[in-house]
């Protein structure tokens, strides 16, 4: 998993133990992701992995990471990863140049926030992906709610589960949310985030529309 932020969560370790003796989940975790929508929106009470998840999306530092990110962007556009303007970035392992643009968008010392951007970093060139920021950003979401819902659930998996396979799980809730966010965040959103990012725009708004979607999607299923 891509974050140290495990929790022993009372919710989850029901939710699991019920989904266990029903055959829902198996011993190596797999069917894991059917305890999501519980999980998240429990019948009775508040849920803290939804309260976590609202919490990084308003949190300052989530709002100045997307303005900045997307200043970087344009720099990498119009003159490749050195016009950045951190010196010899060009020179450093792929590992040290997401560390140092991880310190230059304000995020180094919020690991949910951290770990969901290297995450989605990572998978290529940072030269690449920073070339598409709202891509970058929707992705950075996506892992966002990964590492929070895998933080509240994963350590009492681990417990409850003898042949927990933390990697597979992880894929599994991965794909569960991929679906997700790709539709809560549609390519009209997308080209509107675009639109008011170049136009110095309400982004939040819609950036917090497509999370609205993927809770209720969640809530839905």
């Amino acid at each position: 998993m891509g974050t140290s932020s495990k929790k022993i969560y009372g919710r989850s370790n029901k939710l699991l133990q019920d989904n266990i003796s029903s055959g829902n989940i198996q011993s190596n975790g797999a069917g894991i992701s059917s305890i999501i929508p519980d999980l998240l929106f429990p019948k009775n009470g508040q849920s803290k992995v939804v309260k976590s998840i609202n919490e990084s999306f308003n949190s300052p530092a989530f709002t100045r990471s997307i303005k900045k990110l997307f200043d970087i962007s344009k720099k990498v556009s119009s003159g490749g990863i050195g016009a950045i303007g951190i010196p010899n970035i060009q020179g450093k392992p792929l590992f040290e140049q997401i560390e140092l643009v991880v310190d230059a968008i304000g995020i180094a010392d919020d690991d949910y926030l951290k770990q969901s951007f290297i995450e989605s970093v990572k998978k290529t060139s940072l030269e690449e992906a920073l070339q598409d920021p709202v891509g970058l950003l929707i992705d950075q979401i996506k892992n966002l709610f990964k590492f929070q819902i895998e933080g509240f659930s994963f350590e009492d998996s681990s417990e409850l589960l003898v042949d927990f396979n933390d990697k597979e799980a992880d894929k599994e809730v991965d794909s569960y949310l991929q679906t997700i966010i790709d539709d809560s965040y549609d390519s009209e959103l997308r080209e509107k985030i675009l639109l008011a990012l170049n136009n110095d725009g309400n982004f939040l708004d819609l950036i917090n529309l497509g999370k609205i979607r993927a809770f209720s999607k969640i809530k839905e299923a």
